[in-house]
């Protein structure tokens, strides 16, 4: 029996959408059609996700209050310091202010200095990039069109460079935060691992689109920015593109997410992991679909028993 397409109207999900339909058929429409998700774990502190939002939201007080590279660079350590300190206190007042919430104050604390930890190496990083400008900050587009699906989405960040060098039209570079382990790869093939800052390039209205990039604002080595970049010296590190231009690859971009979008909204819905068992390995819906859960339980033990993956598909999921 066909599957009904989904309403016609702003779905629920954004990108989100996409990358699950990347990952599994089913899982896609398990997830977004269904919404059929498992019970949550009980955590005793902030689990991964919710720390990646704090750094969004602290990230995003900042930013709004220093707008630039020039003023960054112009402020004192007390004055960053200070500003820093505001900005965290804000994103706990946003998530953790309620009366019954129930975090411990010393608990709270750890985290505060956690992010002061994680956060100033980030921004002495900041200081060391070509001058920008923060020209939005966790902006909604709504109802943007990609294929026959409208979506609301979210863009971490955009900065605009060049100003300085008196260029008519400043660049844009789209920036997309990672706590977690990223890279460009991940944007690449029919069925992406991230399509998310792809969609977002495909549906900018920039007029100059300098660069695409990850910002992984993680400790020690891994941090740091990588991408595409339309033209030299844009990005502190780049990833050589896979087609002639920023431009080309953004086209390409677009015929991936379209053909995804067509997939979710005719109700492609077969089981097809892009790469089992490992995409199955954290899916809420294995109890649903019709793999043979014993067998990739069986699986996992035999890589677990070799001590690595000979297909090299081991991955940090932090």
């Amino acid at each position: 029996t066909p599957i009904t397409p989904p309403p016609d109207g702003v779905l629920q999900g954004g990108a989100a959408i996409l990358k699950s339909q990347a990952q599994c058929g089913f899982r896609a429409f398990a997830e977004k059609r269904l919404f059929a998700s498992a019970l949550g774990p009980v955590s005793l502190g902030l689990d991964s996700q919710e720390r990646g939002s704090i750094v969004h939201a602290v990230l995003e007080d900042f930013w709004a209050q220093v707008e630039t590279q020039a003023t960054l660079k112009r402020m004192t350590p007390a004055e960053r310091s200070s500003q820093l300190g505001r900005s965290i206190d804000s994103a706990f007042d946003k998530h953790y202010s309620h009366p019954d919430s129930g975090w411990p104050r010393a608990y709270l604390s750890a985290e505060r200095q956690r992010l002061i930890n994680l956060l100033n190496p980030w921004l002495d990083y900041e200081i060391k990039r070509t001058p920008f400008t923060v020209k939005s900050r966790e902006e909604t587009l709504k109802d943007v069109q990609i294929g026959p699906l409208r979506l609301n989405i979210r863009v971490d960040r955009i900065d605009l460079v060049g100003e300085d060098d008196g260029a008519e039209q400043p660049g844009e570079i789209i920036l997309d935060y990672k706590t977690g382990a990223a890279k460009p790869a991940d944007w690449l093939g029919d069925r992406p691992d991230e399509p998310q800052l792809p969609l977002y390039a495909v549906v900018s209205e920039s007029r100059q689109l300098a660069a695409v990039a990850f910002a992984s604002i993680r400790p020690g080595k891994n941090m740091g920015i990588n991408g595409y970049q339309a033209d030299a010296d844009i990005l502190p590190k780049f990833t050589k593109l896979q087609t002639e231009s920023l431009e080309a690859q953004v086209h390409q971009w677009h015929d991936v997410l379209t053909s995804l979008a067509h997939a979710f909204h005719s109700g492609e819905a077969n089981v097809s992991p892009k790469n089992y068992p490992k995409t199955c390995e954290y899916c809420d819906q294995r109890l649903l679909c019709r793999l043979n859960v014993a067998a990739l339980d069986a699986d996992q033990l035999e890589d677990s028993d070799a001590g690595s993956d000979p297909s090299g598909l081991e991955a940090d999921h932090g």
